[in-house]
Order: structure tokens, then sequence, then C-alpha cells
């Protein structure tokens, strides 16, 4: 069984579009455990098991404190072997034979999730897609509590995934980082595509600068071009199923720098 964890955060406008390419990508069967803080209880319809605002009382409202809440409730009920998949509310899968491309991740190595180097190095696995084992999960106690850790040239942050960074290097256990592979670059950080397997928003429930736009300076001008471009991208993949194309090959860019005009900003620069 593949169990996936999600989180939507006090907003239902990518549910849709993930439990839509879910059903249509995974191949094989698998369970949905969510929350949704914020969301009327009708929302919880989706999953075979969610929490909403009144059934929280145990989390903070904290992306990792949801996360290891949806967790717990899937160990309760999982075996060893199944598979454990964390998506972000905006991230879903592009490619057919999810599943299994998910198992293939695994082959060599007991994790994989995205690592992002275009973050200014960031070098701790995010929860944006991450996949492993329960059985994994239980061994190294998994948590996705924020810590303290470094990027790739040694500078500190602080952010998700650090600390289960060090439970893995604690148990010696090698992930596999899944990368970005866009080829049209519309943000730095925003609207990427992983491995050619899913597409991750970026920008879909939290609108701020990521720490590229604020070591550069663009400030409010990056968050109001970031802001459009979410809402833009957001409608496109409404409207298409392959909306992904336009960050392989660039279909649909011209839709894109014409929807941007209309507020007069420009796609690059």
């Amino acid at each position: 069984m593949i169990y996936v964890v999600t989180v939507h955060w006090k907003d239902a406008c990518w549910l849709g579009a993930q439990i839509k390419r879910l059903k249509k990508h995974m191949g094989e069967e698998y369970k949905l455990f969510g929350n949704c803080p914020g969301l009327e209880p009708e929302w919880c319809e989706a999953f075979d098991w969610c929490a909403y605002e009144d059934q929280k009382a145990d989390t903070t409202d904290t992306n990792p404190a949801n996360l290891n809440f949806v967790t717990r409730e899937v160990l309760k009920v999982a075996d060893d072997e199944d598979l454990l998949v964390f998506l972000d509310g905006d991230c879903f899968p592009i490619v057919n034979n999810f599943g299994q491309r998910c198992r293939d991740l695994l082959k060599n190595h007991p994790l994989a999730a995205v690592r992002r180097l275009e973050n200014l190095g960031d070098m701790a696995p995010h929860p944006s897609f991450c996949v492993t084992t329960v059985g994994t999960w239980r061994l190294i106690k998994g948590n996705w509590k924020i810590s303290n850790w470094r990027t790739w040239d040694g500078l500190p942050m602080r952010d998700v995934g650090s600390f289960l960074g060090m439970q893995l290097c604690a148990n010696e256990l090698e992930w596999k980082p899944i990368h970005r592979t866009n080829n049209v670059d519309l943000d730095p950080v925003y609207f990427a595509l992983y491995g050619g397997i899913v597409y991750h928003h970026g920008a879909g429930y939290c609108m701020r600068n990521h720490r590229c736009s604020r070591r550069t300076k663009r400030g409010e001008v990056a968050l109001k071009k970031v802001g459009t471009l979410s809402q833009v991208i957001q409608n496109l993949a409404r409207q298409r199923d392959d909306f992904h194309k336009l960050f392989v090959n660039g279909k649909y860019i011209q839709f894109v720098m014409g929807e941007l005009n209309k507020f007069g900003i420009e796609v690059y620069g």
C-alpha cells in the first residue's frame, strides 16, 4: 500500500488539482491522509483519513507539526513495507506509474526527497516531495521539525527537513536527493519540476520572498511578480493537464507573458 501524506493550509485552491493527478498518475492503490487546517469538514470527504481545524488540538500552526500529526495516524495502520509519500499541498505527480516511480527511487536508498540547491544551497531533505518506507520512518523516528542546518557553502539556515537530515546521518543512512529539472525557469525557486516526476508550485499557500529574492534585495517588486505569476500558473494548471510542459519546453509561455503584461510585469528581469 502507498500512503500519501499532505497538508492543505487554510485553502483548498490546490486540493482538486492534487487529487485529480494522484488518481490519474498513481497507477496502483493508495490512501490519502491529510490535514486541512481552516477548511470546512466536507473537504475531508476526498481523503481516506483527514483532520480539519476542530480535530487538531494537539498540533501547532506549523507545517512540520501538521505533517507529523498526520504521519502518526499512518503509522497506526500501516505495515513496515508500505510506502510513505509526502507531498506538499501544491505538489503533485506529472508522470504515469507514479507509484512505481516512487519505488524505483528507493532501489538503492532508504529515503528520497527534494533537495533545493537552488534555494541558496539548501541541503536538507524537503517535504514538498519525499518518499520512504513506513519501516524506515519508524526506524529513524522520522520527524519534520525545524532545526539548525547549513547550506552547501556553510551558511547557517533553519528550515523544515533539517532535523530529518540529522536523523538520517545519525543512523548512517544515505538518502537520495531529487533535484530541480526545469528547462524553463520563471523563478529561481518557485514553479519547479523535480526529477521530472512532480510539479511543486512553491508559492501555493504562503506568499513570501524566498532566500534568493531576499539575498538579491528584490523585495516587494519580487513579491508582486511572484504573486501574480503564481495565480496565472495556477489558472493554467486548472485548464491544462499538460501545463507543466511550460517548464519543459516553453509551451504556453506566450500565454503566461500575455497575462503578466496585463499587470505590467515582465516574466524575466
